[in-house]
């Protein structure tokens, strides 16, 4: 097979650059993905938990492949412990840039954002990766809790407009710490699960109701997967409906 590239003529020499990879399998994907990721400077909650949770797929990989065990045996036992470890590392980073109200900063500065965004996206991988790392609970009960007070009685979060110089309830963001809060509620049980269920169901509620203004397929995939992590029926009822009604024909497929 050929593949032809149009270089415009006003290109710079030399710019031009193509590599291509080919993966035998989704496990080489990951860890080619792992090597990148390792190979950052940057510190920072976002990039910290982003390289905590490639190494967190590596083990979630070996684990449903029957390899994720520190048995010298395994085939697979040197990359197990080696990501075990950056799991590790990830989530101590993690536990020392926690502000004392619960959240997470950007990686850059951003004075008019509250940082409800990468705290919901640090308390996802911390609740993940304790399958496979023990952690004092209390970061990611701070996190939550930090998430629960700031969301709105609408069931929304705000996030800063810049069109309209304020902030205003942003329907991505609560689909986004919408499922952070629907993971974190299905690994607890008990009082503990049901005071989850309130502001899960507040946001929920929220993204229902602004059904008609739905026409990105992200902010359906993030409701989408908090309504299957919530089980509820009625939920994932009409998730199927919302991402059927975003599907489009693009050649034969």
């Amino acid at each position: 097979d050929t593949l032809d590239i149009t270089v415009r003529e006003n290109a710079i020499p030399g710019s031009i650059d193509t590599e291509l990879r080919i993966y035998p399998n989704l496990m080489a994907h990951v860890l080619d993905a792992l090597h990148s990721s390792e190979s950052s400077n940057a510190s920072c909650p976002e990039t910290v938990a982003s390289r905590g949770y490639s190494n967190l797929l590596v083990l979630q990989l070996l684990k449903k492949a029957g390899q994720g065990d520190a048995d010298p045996a395994s085939p697979r036992a040197s990359l197990a412990a080696a990501a075990r470890k950056s799991v590790v590392d990830a989530q101590n980073e993690l536990l020392a840039m926690q502000r004392p109200d619960g959240s997470y900063s950007y990686c850059f500065l951003y004075p008019k954002r509250s940082p409800i965004s990468p705290t919901a996206y640090v308390l996802r991988f911390l609740n993940a990766s304790v399958e496979f790392a023990p952690l004092d609970h209390r970061v990611i009960n701070d996190a939550e809790k930090y998430l629960a007070r700031q969301q709105r009685s609408s069931g929304a979060w705000l996030d800063y407009d810049r069109a309209q110089d304020k902030e205003v309830e942003d329907r991505n963001l609560t689909a986004i710490t919408a499922r952070a809060l629907a993971e974190v509620a299905a690994s607890r049980k008990g009082p503990e699960r049901e005071q989850m269920q309130e502001p899960l169901m507040r946001a929920m509620n929220y993204l229902e109701d602004q059904i008609g203004s739905w026409q990105d397929a992200y902010l359906v995939g993030n409701y989408a997967i908090a309504a299957a992590i919530s089980a509820r029926n009625d939920y994932i009822g009409r998730s199927q409906e919302f991402l059927q009604s975003l599907s489009h024909t693009e050649g034969a497929t």
